[in-house]
């Protein structure tokens, strides 16, 4: 016969010091199989840190504390920081207008720090402000500046063809293809 869990009208199969999986995990995450604690704040709360974040007079960072999951906000899925732009820059000038960020820092939804800027502007002000991950910067890349170099210079000189190229950089021959022909990695000369 089954062992059921020790709390009381519970009813599910005990596993551990007498308690089923919930009440289990609730005693490790909380010290207590009773406390049930919300990962996960309400919507309440995100409202309301949105409304004080809009109070706050500041010109230091002010950065959501519910994740980047979480800043899909309570009003009809828009970012959080979408919400503090139209509040305090009216609505978005076009379909193609995005929160744009000055301080760098894309969790601050502090609102001296945000203002509505097209795809284009807001990529240009990464490259202003070194935060635009791309060549051997971006944390998946494969290849490094000198390693395009050496591509196109092997394969100017020498004609390698793309397979060979591949092989010895541990790449497919598309990317070496898009290398040679400058397609991609166009910031290295």
């Amino acid at each position: 016969m089954t062992r059921k869990c020790a709390i009381d009208q519970c009813g599910r199969p005990a596993i551990a010091r007498g308690w089923c999986a919930k009440h289990y995990q609730r005693w490790q995450h909380n010290g207590s199989p009773h406390i049930v604690k919300n990962k996960y704040p309400q919507r309440g709360a995100l409202a309301e840190f949105t409304e004080q974040s809009l109070l706050r007079e500041t010109d230091e960072c002010i950065e959501w504390p519910f994740g980047r999951a979480r800043n899909y906000a309570y009003n009809d899925g828009k970012l959080v920081s979408h919400i503090i732009c139209e509040r305090v820059h009216g609505p978005r000038p076009s379909p193609i207008h995005e929160a744009a960020h000055s301080c760098r820092n894309p969790p601050c939804i502090n609102k001296r720090h945000l203002r509505w800027a097209t795809r284009i502007e807001n990529e240009k002000d990464k490259i202003a402000h070194g935060t635009y991950q791309y060549g051997e910067n971006n944390p998946v890349a494969k290849l490094t500046d000198s390693a395009v170099r050496s591509i196109r210079s092997e394969r100017a000189a020498k004609g390698t063809s793309f397979k060979t190229l591949a092989d010895h950089y541990g790449v497919s021959s598309g990317l070496i293809s898009q290398v040679i022909h400058r397609k991609i990695w166009t910031h290295v000369t």
